[in-house]
């Protein structure tokens, strides 16, 4: 997608200017500081915007292929070598033609009685269906929770063997959209009168059968890291916990693609601190100064954007709160991409209205229009980093963003100063 400059002075023209703040001065970080590189390529930006909002040009996952027909067979070639795939790659492949390709399926919670949970999967047609993938097709999974009277409260879907055995793109709201290079976990609140979801999109390559469960009160059922080494199982019989009581289901990937991927363990997947329990996160003890104070993405021109504030100071071993938010005045879809800051950080969750995601991997956030979401972060190490927003950024011959390019190159870009 590119900017349609005309279409937006049109826009303003017909909607009358609007007010921005003023351009506050933030601190200058210490420039002594160690410099973390800021980014990985982004991933993806390319998503529909909702009327009203002026999209701009995005970076790409991949390599895109233009292409009549898509196949796995050209997938393979185009994203793998020796059998081993890349997972940015698959995405790139597919990403232009998801919706065409995509198999659809929705997972929707429901609860019979206090002791009875069920996972119900349908097709794109409200069909019962099950969640059997043919590897290197693309998947669109809704993960639905109802407001009506057959739910009665917060549930989540995990799987953590499938979850590493797939190539995410994203994880997409009603507010933007989560990106990581695996996810662990995604919850979806209850809102009585309207149906809340989020969706989940992915390309499945690595064969085998797969739990789907929700985790809630699962023994061992968030422990991720050591699911996946193998080291222990979560115990899906126990009726202590919804799986117990019926939330689990199966999935299947076939085989027959002779290829694969292998997610890098992150190293900071199985810290102590990632769950909700531990005292960095008490009340008192994580520190909201962000959140009270959120990183505002600001249109000032059509030529001009900031974060503000744009710089942040952080000491290591705290737990931070912080909130991002794209001003209902703006015309645009922004990103906040602070994937060093990320990869240095504990991350217990990112979270908007409806939903919140657990991902050790997390990479960047995108906000539509007058949309929040939070970041609960504990960074590890001193250092400085820096953050910017990577629609319509290139990338250098050496895979970092091109800072003089799109979003970036108009303002959006920031730091993250972290003490010891």
């Amino acid at each position: 997608m590119q900017t349609r400059c005309f279409l937006a002075l049109v826009w303003l023209t017909a909607a009358g200017c609007f007010d921005h703040p003023s351009r506050p001065g933030d601190p200058t970080p210490d420039a002594a500081a160690p410099v973390v590189d800021a980014a990985l390529p982004a991933i993806d930006s390319a998503v529909p915007t909702p009327d009203g909002q002026l999209p701009d040009a995005a970076p790409t996952d991949g390599p895109s292929v233009d292409a009549t027909v898509l196949t796995t067979t050209a997938m393979v070639a185009a994203a793998c070598t020796g059998g081993t795939c890349t997972p940015s790659k698959i995405i790139g492949y597919w990403r232009n033609e998801w919706d065409r390709y995509a198999v659809k399926r929705t997972v929707r919670f429901q609860d019979v009685s206090a002791n009875e949970h069920h996972l119900v999967v349908t097709d794109e047609l409200g069909m019962p269906a099950t969640l059997d993938f043919m590897p290197g097709i693309p998947v669109t999974l809704t993960v639905l929770n109802p407001g009506d009277s057959s739910s009665t409260g917060k549930h989540n879907l995990t799987g953590p063997e499938l979850f590493r055995a797939v190539a995410w793109r994203r994880v997409r709201t009603a507010d933007g959209e989560f990106r990581a290079t695996h996810f662990d976990a995604v919850h979806v609140r209850r809102r009585s009168g309207a149906d809340l979801s989020a969706v989940l999109e992915f390309v499945p390559i690595n064969p085998g059968s797969f739990d789907l469960y929700c985790q809630i009160g699962v023994p061992n059922g968030n422990a991720y890291e050591a699911i996946v080494a193998g080291a222990v199982d979560p115990d899906l019989a126990s009726t202590a916990g919804h799986a117990g009581k019926g939330a689990k289901l199966g999935a299947v990937v076939r085989a027959g693609l002779g290829v694969s991927i292998a997610q890098p363990v992150a190293a900071l997947g199985a810290d102590p601190r990632r769950p909700e329990t531990h005292a960095v996160w008490a009340n008192g003890a994580r520190n909201e100064i962000y959140r009270s104070n959120p990183v505002r993405l600001y249109e000032f021109t059509d030529e001009e954007y900031a974060f503000l504030p744009a710089n942040l100071t952080m000491t290591a071993n705290v737990g931070y709160v912080v909130r991002v938010a794209n001003p209902a005045e703006n015309l645009r879809a922004h990103v906040f991409s602070a994937s060093g800051f990320l990869t240095d950080s504990v991350i217990r969750k990112a979270q908007d209205a409806d939903i919140e995601v657990e991902s050790s991997t997390l990479t960047s956030i995108q906000l539509l229009v007058n949309s929040w979401m939070e970041l609960f972060v504990v960074p590890t190490r001193g250092a400085m980093y820096g953050s910017y927003c990577d629609v319509g950024v290139q990338l250098n011959p050496d895979g970092t963003p091109k800072l003089t390019t799109g979003h970036a190159a108009r303002g959006m870009v920031g730091s993250l100063m972290v003490s010891p």
